[in-house]
C-alpha cells in the first residue's frame, strides 16, 4: 500500500485583516484526494484553496490551525498541521479633507478605523504656524472646524499629529495634513 506524504505551502506567511485571504495549495506526495481543515472546520477538497478569515476582532487568537489530510488511492493517510500566526492590526481610515459649512454633509472630521485603543490615543489638529486648533484624546471625538468665536476656519491644509498605541503595545505616530474646503454658510452672489 503507497502511504502519501501530506504537505503544503499557504500565502501570505503571516495573514492578518490587512491581509484576510489565505491561499492554501496542497504539494502532497502520492495524494489521491484531499480535506483541508481550519480550527477543524471542513472547508474543501481541492488542491487549491482559498479561505478568508471573517470573523476576526482584537479578541480573536493569535494562531490559527491549518489541517491538510492527503488520501492515497489505497486509502491511506497522512496528516499535516500547521499553526500560523494571525496578526490584527490597527487600521485607521482618515479622510483628506472634509467641507464643514453646516449643511449636513461631511461637516465634521472623524477618524475610524478597526482596534482603536483609547489607552494612549492623542488626536491634534495644527494651524500652519504650529498652533494647536483642536486636541482629543476620545478616538470617537470629531472636528467640526468651528474656532472658539463659532467661526469656521478658513479653508487651507491643517497639520495633524495622531498618537495611539498599537495592538502589541507600541506607541506610534501618524502625521499627515487634512483640507477644508468650502467652510462657513452659504453665502449669494
Amino acid at each position: 500500500m503507497e502511504k502519501p506524504t501530506a504537505d503544503f505551502v499557504v500565502s501570505p506567511s503571516y495573514p492578518s485583516n490587512l491581509e484576510p485571504i489565505l491561499d492554501l495549495e496542497s504539494t502532497s506526495l502520492g495524494a489521491k484526494k484531499v480535506h483541508w481543515y481550519i480550527e477543524n472546520s471542513f472547508i474543501g477538497n481541492d488542491e487549491q484553496i482559498k479561505y478568508e478569515f471573517i470573523a476576526f476582532d482584537e479578541t480573536t487568537a493569535d494562531t490559527f490551525q491549518v489541517i491538510l489530510i492527503a488520501e492515497s488511492k489505497d486509502a491511506c493517510y497522512d496528516t499535516l498541521t500547521k499553526y500560523l500566526p494571525f496578526k490584527y492590526e490597527t487600521i485607521f481610515y482618515i479622510p483628506t479633507g472634509f467641507t464643514p459649512n453646516g449643511d449636513g454633509l461631511n461637516d465634521v472630521f472623524y477618524i475610524e478605523g478597526e482596534g482603536i485603543k483609547t489607552e494612549g490615543f492623542e488626536f491634534s489638529i495644527f494651524d500652519r504656524w504650529g498652533n494647536e486648533l483642536f486636541r482629543t484624546e476620545d478616538p470617537k471625538a470629531g472636528w467640526n472646524g468651528i474656532q472658539n468665536n463659532g467661526e469656521y476656519f478658513q479653508q487651507g491644509a491643517y497639520s495633524y499629529v495622531l498618537k495611539y498605541i498599537d495592538r502589541d503595545n507600541e506607541p506610534k505616530v501618524m502625521r499627515g495634513e487634512i483640507t477644508i474646503s468650502r467652510s462657513g454658510p452659504k453665502k449669494g452672489l
